[in-house]
């Protein structure tokens, strides 16, 4: 990035403080209720997710951040991905394909997010094919649904069992109540984007809570140039209409005197670009589609004043298709179908003084779980597979008030996998607060991810099958320190130190991709966090993560590829013009990486800024159930990249080296409520 451009990002920055500040001192005394009111709550929500159920904060055995619909309509964010990109110590980047997920300094190669699990309403979404956490245009959930996202950082397998490796992301529905009537919705943006929703909830006289929504999106998507790619043979790496994206869904949700069903479901097809796994570039006719649903019945309620019982069933189903053209040309169809139905007891208990113990059992099928690759003319078959294997687990954790400042949360969960066998971890926490507003905490505990079917049966032309693969695992211990004096400040810092074995990784071996578990790895690092709100409605959030990553293993020794040091989030939202209009900005620097080895150079580090302005008061006094938003991402234009897979390499051999990220692009918006 040139000397110039950095120093428009400094200034811009300086200029963005200058004005909170004059604009607190100015405007402090006029308190906005509808505004200010709700952001001070958000200080004190509760959360579920780190010990399955409602605590504050300051008392979970971790460290734990949200973000909430109103950071989502501020900073307008369009995925998943982009929200989880704001927290601390993840990053996301995305190969127009997929979207990934970084976790404190670890994102390898060939991983499809299956070290986060990643939950809907407690719902967990990884699907058991390839424990594929989608976040991107896949997900399962329109973002403009979500009330909140959770991310519980650190070991959750005591709990939660498998994919709770580096964290847990518990995403919160809005329900009925957030509308008491419908919206509609309608959006448009650069590279062909838009999109249009309709959503209707209502809170019912009898208790019975409904929420309805649909929504459709398209993109035409960019024109490409990989240089990577640079030979006549394909193009000269120029890539043009092969980049396009669209996506269905549905959801509902209805609720009733502790009952609960809800469903979701979403289809998605997208171009892809990239030539990936050797394919001819630009000729178009490469995609995916991921076709998912759910169906979640739960029942939430007391058998007794001191006994809760949770209870729920549910059904998934992921089915993904890709068509891949290779040379001369040739079509190449790969299959996949996973289908799974679980049920999950579980029981929350006060009935010993100064305890509350959470345990309980689950249990999943995965009855169906199919895998086939096959050129269509001539029709040559590579792999067919169809396996089924099942799972399940008990957990147990007792919260105990040892002191009135002194809290011991200790947790075991054993699972059994039909797979490779059984695995135990312990989650343990000492938690002491001396003062309502402080609270240290010494953490300690352990997670398993566990070997999908793609990584154990999958095979085609150009890849192996292995099923003697075992569990990835991670030991990790951590200092934590919160403190929150008031409803308007918070602030966190953590130091951390993780050791991870028998690393499944996607190697090559004779021209051929294989997942073995070949490497180990372990990391020194510390996170701070601040939270602030100004009486006039300003809200200031930030974050800053330093990590250093050591891998050891048969490609790898050192510092692993797509591996950041440093991380630096900082979003400022604030009111505009008698507080009519709300600004919402957002920072995000992200260090240099290593690529793959013998691919090329290290990656550069990176800021970005993106600038989203909303109103509902365009219409003030006409059309006063409008709200109207502007994004502009990207805002400086900055060039930077992913780190590109083992996967994207073309035909002839030549490998990218990074992926190029989108440049400055916007989206406007327009919300209808009647």
């Amino acid at each position: 990035m040139c000397l110039s451009r950095f120093s428009l990002v400094l200034l811009f920055i300086r200029m963005a403080i200058l004005w909170t500040i004059a604009n607190t001192i100015g405007f402090g005394a006029e308190l906005d209720e509808l505004i200010d009111l709700p952001l001070e709550q958000l200080m004190n929500i509760e959360v579920y997710s780190a010990s399955k159920f409602p605590q504050k904060k300051i008392d979970a055995p971790a460290l734990v951040s949200i973000v909430t619909a109103q950071d989502i309509q501020d900073y307008g964010y369009r995925t998943l991905g982009e929200i989880l990109n704001s927290i601390r110590g993840l990053y996301t980047h995305y190969d127009y394909n997929y979207s990934y997920l970084g976790a404190r300094g670890f994102s390898p190669s060939g991983d499809y997010n299956s070290k986060i699990l990643l939950l809907i309403d407690g719902y967990r979404t990884n699907d058991p094919a390839a424990d594929q956490a989608s976040l991107g245009t896949d997900f399962l959930l329109d973002v403009d649904l979500i009330d909140r996202v959770e991310y519980v950082s650190g070991p959750g397998s005591a709990l939660y069992g498998n994919n709770a490796f580096f964290g847990v992301v518990n995403v919160i529905t809005k329900d009925g109540t957030h509308y008491q009537g419908g919206e509609l919705s309608g959006q448009y943006g650069s590279f062909g984007y838009n999109k249009e929703r309709g959503t209707y909830g209502k809170q019912f006289d009898n208790g019975a809570n409904l929420l309805l929504s649909g929504s459709r999106q398209s993109a035409d998507g960019q024109n490409l140039v990989f240089p990577e790619f640079n030979a006549p043979d394909s193009n000269s790496g120029r890539v043009a209409h092969a980049d396009g994206d669209r996506a269905d869904r549905l959801f509902g949700k209805l609720s009733y005197r502790g009952f609960k069903f809800e469903g979701g479901f979403v289809n998605r097809k997208k171009e892809i670009p990239t030539a990936s796994f050797g394919q001819l570039l630009g000729v178009g006719g490469s995609f995916t589609l991921d076709q998912q649903y759910f169906i979640d019945l739960s029942y939430n309620g007391s058998l007794s004043e001191s006994l809760d019982l949770y209870a729920h069933a549910y059904s998934g189903s992921h089915d993904y298709d890709g068509d891949y053209i290779y040379s001369p040309p040739t079509l190449n169809k790969d299959r996949g179908r996973a289908n799974w139905a679980g049920t999950e007891l579980k029981f929350v208990s006060t009935y010993f003084d100064r305890h509350k113990l959470v345990f309980g059992g689950e249990y999943q099928n995965n009855f169906n779980l199919e895998a086939a690759n096959f050129d269509v003319n001539p029709y040559l078959a590579y792999t067919e597979s169809d396996v089924h294997n099942y799972r399940y687990g008990f957990y147990a954790q007792d919260d105990v008030n040892i002191f009135h400042d002194l809290t011991l949360d200790a947790g075991l969960r054993y699972d059994y996998y039909s797979t490779f066998g059984d695995t135990v971890n312990p989650r343990v926490a000492l938690i002491y607060k001396p003062w309502d507003s402080t609270a240290f905490k010494l953490l300690y505990g352990t997670a398993f991810r566990a070997p999908n079917a793609y990584e154990l049966y999958y095979a085609s032309g150009g890849s192996r099958s292995n099923p003697d693969l075992q569990p990835e695992k991670i030991a990790t211990y951590e200092v934590v320190i919160e403190y929150q004096p008031s409803n308007r400040l918070r602030m966190a810092a953590s130091g951390f130190r993780y050791e991870i074995t028998d690393l499944i990784n996607l190697t090559t071996d004779n021209d051929q991709l294989i997942f073995r578990n070949q490497d180990k790895a372990n990391a020194w690092g510390t996170e701070a966090e601040i939270e602030y709100f100004w009486e006039n409605g300003t809200r200031l959030r930030g974050s800053y993560t330093w990590v250093d990553v050591k891998q050891q293993g048969v490609l790898i020794d050192g510092t692993p590829p797509n591996s950041p040091g440093n991380l630096v989030k900082l979003n400022l939202s604030l009111p505009l013009w008698d507080k009519a209009f709300r600004l919402g900005t957002q920072f995000l620097y992200t260090g240099g990486r290593k690529t793959l080895p013998g691919r090329g150079k290290s990656l550069e580090a990176y800021p970005v800024i993106d600038l989203t302005l909303r109103t509902d008061q365009l219409f003030k006094g006409q059309l006063k159930d409008f709200e109207v938003s502007a994004s502009v991402y990207n805002l400086f234009d900055q060039t930077y990249f992913g780190v590109a897979g083992e996967e994207h390499c073309d035909n002839l051999g030549a490998c990218l080296n990074g992926i190029p990220q989108l440049g400055r692009n916007f989206r406007a918006m327009l919300n209808y409520r009647f």
